[in-house]
């Protein structure tokens, strides 16, 4: 079985997305970006925020304010 890592990154200046997924290429196709956008602007989750992710493997996640790290994270488009 392939590893999943979990892959954040600041959408359109202050909202969060997130998704697990066995490569960072995958990972930039699924949030809708480009490898560099996500390799440029992305970031690690904390360990509460890769529970979420590792529970849905493919799902995309969303937070409104991702600058405060706060408020729930909502699926967005559910796993392929």
């Amino acid at each position: 079985m392939t590893k999943l890592n979990v892959y954040c990154c600041t959408l359109a200046g202050r909202a969060e997305g997130m998704v697990a997924a066995r490569s960072r290429k995958v990972a930039a196709e699924l949030l809708g970006l480009s490898l560099y956008e996500l390799t440029t602007y992305g970031h690690e989750a904390n360990d509460a925020d890769e529970a979420v992710a590792l529970g849905a493997p493919g799902a995309v996640f969303h937070r409104a304010d991702g600058f405060a790290g706060t408020g729930p994270w909502v699926l967005s488009k559910p796993a392929p």
